[in-house]
């Protein structure tokens, strides 16, 4: 009431703006608030005092009619909010002319009406009309025509019109034209969407636009298995998987190809610094524009200050862009690529032995595409709540592991309800392929070696009492996208494979991390000693060449002088996890005195190193888990690694069991020296694991906790053994040729002198 009456103490000042916009302020405050009554009275109050105005240079009267039909539309009364829109759009134009974003928005509201009174031919004329009122140039009414430029005077703007409009034309008919209309608009909103997150100038803004986007690749997916219901045209299907993958880590590929691009294209110095800048500078005046447009009455001055400055720096870096894609084509192709890999590239990509499972998980749908060698299939599968839930108990249940609430029974009838949703459909055409997991949202959390499957082959282990799990059929990895899985990455071909092993020491009565929070161990701020991390060394190290460190020496400082010259890196320790900041979660080296690092690498740090090596081994609690971030996947350790360059990762998804892990990495590690891919390595040695372990170990909580993420290579080749023994023979047989040639030489020589 006190905010109330000093409104009404100013209206009869001079600067009823001021009024105006407490008023503005009050009914989107109730609007939001659930009172749509209020928000009315204070925006006809906003109204009144508009009308008193002599001048009215910023449309407060337009936007007062704007506000008040946008409060009608939220209560579905659009026969109410259309004559304010009409009033507010004759408004606008007389003030700003034909294109200004506030027209494209009243357009949009305008089309909201008619999208409610179910007229969707009138809908999509004023969707139309606002596209063309947020682009200059663009001028054509026909609603099947978009625009060939997306430089909008409001970007977010034209996404929603753009994303409105594919939706109106997948809406109003099942003809074909409407449904090719509605898949090119979706594409253009999708090529948007790629151009506005590249404009941001760190990945924590990258972060949150992707997860604000989510919902629109959600619904893209959606329309895409309507179609292909509707018409069986796998065109449709594999545009829906192409949406699945675009909606799957699209920061991390832009960084992984900028990574690349900085290697392959000898851009000079100059132009980069420069590019750089101006992005940096765009993306700071897009988060102020941002920010600006969300206050509840932007500042139209500032907005319009910023919009020109993005202006004319969009002006300068797209000619500076023009010079790379001209001058730089390596570069520019690499760094500007947008695209995901096509199903048709998969299939081609896939060797007999293997398939793709890939999901996409929206709030009442699953999405699943299985992809191999000869062909695609895909299902579209209703799932309600108890779906999550499952999984989150699920995965619950192994961090309850050593209390009353572990109940194995019921994680068997979990297993079994997701290997009949999640595998099953697929049994046709999967055999015992290698599978590789694309995992959407909760589904990150499935351990998928352990589904339970009627095909299972038991009979591997006919002494056990061992229910079928999906590992005894077939092998099982992950990676974050498909795009990011088959992408192209830097050749590290080396002759010999070399190991950094660390393990670092930790005081006999544990370590005291009282300063530090948001951790996940058993004893909160200590650490206990791994009894079992250095034996753990000693196994990996029998069959790989390289350096162990252990103990005092194996500090934070050392990792980093060193880790980029080896092929192989394997880390047993303690980690620290962050859930709510996930780049804070830590590997803890070993903490002694050290005046340059404090013996705990974030995972911000890690992103910047640069690593070389074909395989990172995380052989800690939780490397591989973290918080699931919409569109982005599982913000873990494992991540940072990735984004350092490392394409095989081996991570664990809780906190492992030390004991079980040192037997369990000795059975990789064999495996792997054996010449066998990393996937089977793995998945030889939990099955060899479970067909020796203790009866009372043979629980999934033991051997399950490890999964490999990325690309499934051998890390050794059976026949390098030999070809080394035949270089070093042939380079013995010419070194003593050279020596008998070089002797028989001065042989002559001396006959020669002598004579």
């Amino acid at each position: 009431m006190a905010y109330y009456r000093k409104v009404v103490n100013i209206e009869n000042e001079s600067d009823r703006g001021v009024s105006i916009l407490t008023c503005f302020n009050m009914s989107l405050t109730n609007y939001y608030l659930g009172d749509t009554t209020k928000a009315i009275t204070w925006v006809k109050k906003a109204r009144k005092l508009a009308r008193q105005l002599d001048t009215d240079p910023f449309g407060f009267l337009y936007r007062a009619q704007n506000l008040l039909g946008f409060i009608y539309l939220g209560r579905h009364q659009p026969e109410k909010a259309l004559p304010l829109f009409f009033q507010a759009l004759k408004g606008y134009k007389e003030l700003y002319g034909e294109h200004h974003p506030k027209i494209a928005i009243v357009n949009t509201n305008i089309a909201s009406c008619y999208e409610i009174k179910n007229q969707p031919d009138s809908a999509l004329y004023f969707i139309q009309q606002a596209i063309i009122s947020n682009l200059s140039g663009f001028t054509d009414t026909v609603i099947y025509t978009n625009p060939r430029h997306l430089n909008a005077l409001d970007r977010d703007q034209l996404l929603g019109d753009l994303w409105k409009k594919a939706r109106l034309l997948a809406g109003r008919s099942d003809t074909q034209k409407d449904i090719t209309a509605s898949t090119q608009t979706w594409h253009l909103a999708s090529t948007l969407i790629d151009t506005i997150r590249m404009s941001f100038r760190d990945e924590k803004s990258r972060l949150f636009y992707t997860s604000q986007v989510q919902q629109f690749y959600d619904d893209a997916i959606t329309r895409m298995a309507r179609f292909y219901a509707l018409t069986s045209d796998p065109a449709y299907m594999e545009a829906a998987f192409e949406y699945s993958d675009k909606a799957k880590a699209a920061n991390l590929l832009s960084a992984l190809r900028t990574r690349k691009a900085m290697v392959f294209s000898h851009l000079p110095d100059s132009l980069q610094i420069q590019e750089q800048q101006w992005t940096e500078q765009i993306g700071t005046l897009h988060e102020m524009l941002y920010t600006e447009k969300n206050y509840p009455e932007p500042d139209p001055r500032k907005v319009d200050m910023l919009e020109e400055g993005i202006f004319r720096l969009s002006i300068k870096l797209d000619s500076l862009v023009g010079i790379m894609e001209k001058y730089y084509p390596t570069y520019y192709n690499l760094k500007y690529n947008t695209g995901v890999i096509p199903a048709a590239a998969v299939r081609k990509k896939l060797s007999p032995r293997q398939a793709l499972l890939s999901y996409h998980l929206t709030e009442n749908h699953l999405f699943s595409f299985c992809i191999t060698n000869k062909q695609m299939l895909f299902t579209d599968q209703p799932v309600g709540s108890s779906f999550s839930v499952s999984i989150r108990n699920l995965a619950e249940s192994f961090t309850r592991k050593n209390t009353l609430e572990y109940i194995p029974e019921n994680m068997d009838t979990t297993l079994r309800y997701l290997g009949r949703i999640l595998i099953r459909p697929f049994d046709s055409i999967l055999g015992n392929k290698s599978l590789l997991i694309i995992p959407d949202g909760i589904l990150l959390k499935v351990p998928f070696d352990l589904l339970l499957t009627d095909t299972g082959n038991v009979s591997l282990l006919p002494n056990r009492n061992t229910p079928p799990y999906l590992i005894f059929r077939q092998p099982v990895y992950y990676d974050y996208s498909a795009t990011l899985h088959f992408e192209k990455g830097l050749d590290r071909k080396n002759l010999i494979t070399r190991i950094l092993a660390i393990a670092p020491g930790y005081p006999p009565n544990g370590l005291h991390l009282k300063n530090l929070s948001v951790i996940r161990q058993a004893n909160d701020l200590i650490l206990n000693p791994l009894p079992y991390a250095r034996e753990e060394i000693k196994y990996v190290r029998k069959f790989t060449p390289g350096t162990t460190v252990t103990g005092n020496e194996a500090t934070e400082e050392y990792f980093k002088r060193h880790a980029s010259r080896y092929d192989i890196l394997h880390l047993t320790m303690h980690t620290i996890l962050n859930d709510k900041n996930p780049l804070y979660s830590k590997l803890v080296f070993s903490q002694v005195p050290d005046t340059l690092e404090d013996g705990l690498l974030n995972t911000w740090e890690i992103y910047g190193l640069s690593l070389k090596a074909k395989m990172a081994v995380l052989s800690a609690c939780n490397t591989g888990s973290g918080r699931i971030r919409q569109g982005e996947g599982m913000m873990s350790l494992a991540r940072g690694f990735k984004y350092a360059g490392v394409p095989t990762l081996v991570t664990t998804r809780w906190e492992v069991e030390d004991k079980a892990s040192a037997e369990l990495m000795e059975l990789f590690y064999r495996n792997l020296r054996r010449g066998l891919p990393a996937d089977v390595a793995l998945q030889n040695a939990k099955i060899t694991f479970l067909a020796h372990t203790d009866p009372l170990r043979l629980d999934p909580y033991y051997w399950a906790g490890y999964s490999l993420i990325g690309r499934p290579q051998r890390m050794f080749h059976p026949w390098k053994p030999a070809v080394m023994i035949i270089l070093v023979v042939v380079s013995f047989i010419l070194s003593g040729t050279y020596l008998r040639k070089k002797q028989k030489n001065l042989q002559d020589n001396r006959l020669k002198d002598g004579s």
